[in-house]
């Protein structure tokens, strides 16, 4: 869609944020303009086939005012953003209770109308001595209320607009990082990763990922942990079939970052994982994981050795949409993507350096979500495994799935990236991470084959020592 959407190439732009409805794709962003960093809104016009402004820098002080980190959603048709920005507030009240002016950190959202952004009532942020309000989310209840989250000092916030002033929604909920926000109809759901000082001392982690939901008596936590082992980062929700899914990074004792994916289960209310590690490749780090919900199943893009990617979940299995979809696929640097989706297309914005400027640039790239009939050349068909990554030192087996199981016989080899089989399973589905001379096999990555008379199918697994 058009090439940089930077007002001038040879300055950076970063945190872009997307958001679609019917034909209309704006696009928020923070760009470096005269040595200020400001917010700056565009919109696709499908008939130039070009970026046009919405209105000027969104910042309350375009001069001194540093902005940062933007969110935009439509609202039948209306753009609104919310932003931090270091402005200077006059009327805060520090910890003493004493009432002065300084420059701050704030929430502040705007809404374009007439031509014009209009500010929607006054700070949103806490009014008090923060210096680090960051990081804001911005949705809508079916009323058409914007609802916005962020971190207040290390404290995740929800208020809501009542059309005179921002109320909070209920109180504040525990100590956190970047939330996600997500409102299934009239109920806002928060997602993001935090210490917990209650996790289990023979775990790795450190971090976690909570997600709460709003109830009448005030927030309430949606089941456990999602990963019970190593730290995750970064978490991203979304709704689909009425279940909530979340995506997030995970570090664990390998040299590099997985994004994986569950959904939660209401009646067992428990998280249950959504195919296997969504890594292109198991050799290099992952992050910045952001789903959407697109053609009845969750997409996920994220970025992948400064590379974007994305896959949808099709079939049990997570399918690679395109490759490397970075405007200069030799290039990298890429960063920041997020995701929207209208009908059935789907809109990725990133940030990204160029190999001329040596700047970030953002761009946006649109699938019509027409997708190639499948191929009917006789092939191996793909097999996953869960829970993939594994860790058999915790007596932690791992379960295949593919289709030559359907066969009474057949057998799961296992190999190294070597090329070495080190463990034939005959009609066995669980592996326990074990040798045929039953020593626990080295971490790393594995490829099983599951083969009967007459089909075969494969995938790929990541053991944790």
């Amino acid at each position: 869609m058009g090439g940089s959407l930077n007002l001038n190439p040879q300055t950076d732009a970063s945190y872009p944020w997307v958001d679609a409805e019917g034909d209309a794709c704006y696009v928020s962003w923070t760009e470096n303009v005269n040595g200020n960093q400001q917010v700056i809104v565009k919109h696709f016009d499908p008939a130039a086939h070009t970026w046009v402004q919405d209105g000027g820098p969104l910042n309350l002080e375009p001069i001194s005012g540093w902005a940062t980190r933007s969110s935009l959603a439509l609202y039948h048709g209306t753009p609104y953003v919310a932003w931090a920005e270091d402005a200077n507030i006059t009327g805060y009240s520090n910890a003493d209770g004493v009432t002065k002016s300084a420059k701050v950190q704030a929430i502040f959202v705007k809404r374009f109308l007439g031509g014009v952004w209009e500010q929607v009532g006054n700070r949103v942020s806490f009014n008090r001595d923060v210096k680090s309000a960051y990081s804001p989310k911005l949705k809508f209840d079916t009323a058409g209320s914007p609802v916005v989250s962020w971190n207040d000092d290390g404290i995740v916030a929800v208020r809501k607009w009542n059309g005179s002033v921002w109320e909070p929604m209920g109180n504040t909920l525990p100590t956190g990082g970047e939330p996600e926000l997500v409102m299934k109809e009239d109920v806002p759901y928060v997602t993001w990763s935090a210490t917990d000082s209650n996790y289990p001392p023979e775990a790795h982690a450190q971090n976690v990922v909570w997600v709460y939901c709003f109830k009448p008596d005030g927030w309430e936590r949606l089941g456990g942990y999602l990963a019970q082992i190593y730290d995750t980062f970064h978490p991203t929700l979304v709704f689909g079939h009425d279940e909530p899914y979340v995506a997030w990074y995970e570090k664990n004792s390998s040299p590099f970052n997985t994004i994986r994916v569950k959904k939660f289960n209401k009646g067992s209310s428990a998280w249950e994982a959504v195919g296997a590690v969504l890594n292109v490749g198991f050799d290099q780090d992952a992050c910045e994981p952001r789903i959407d919900w697109w053609n009845n199943s969750p997409v996920v893009a994220w970025n992948e050795k400064s590379k974007i990617y994305v896959k949808r979940f099709s079939a049990q299995s997570w399918e690679l949409i395109g490759n490397n979809l970075n405007a200069d696929p030799n290039g990298g640097g890429a960063s920041d993507p997020r995701v929207a989706v209208s009908g059935n297309k789907f809109f990725l914005a990133w940030s990204e350096t160029d190999s001329v400027n040596f700047k970030k640039q953002i761009y946006v790239k649109c699938h019509d979500g027409v997708f190639p009939a499948p191929t009917t050349v006789p092939g191996p068909a793909s097999a996953y495994a869960q829970p993939n990554p594994f860790l058999p030192a915790s007596a932690e087996k791992v379960r295949f799935y593919g289709s030559a199981l359907a066969s009474e016989d057949y057998s799961v080899e296992i190999f190294n990236m070597r090329g070495r089989r080190v463990r034939i399973l005959h009609r066995e589905d669980q592996w326990n991470g074990r040798n045929e001379q039953g020593n626990l096999c080295e971490g790393g990555v594995y490829v099983f084959q599951i083969k009967n008379p007459h089909s075969r199918s494969s995938g790929q697994i990541v053991l944790i020592r």
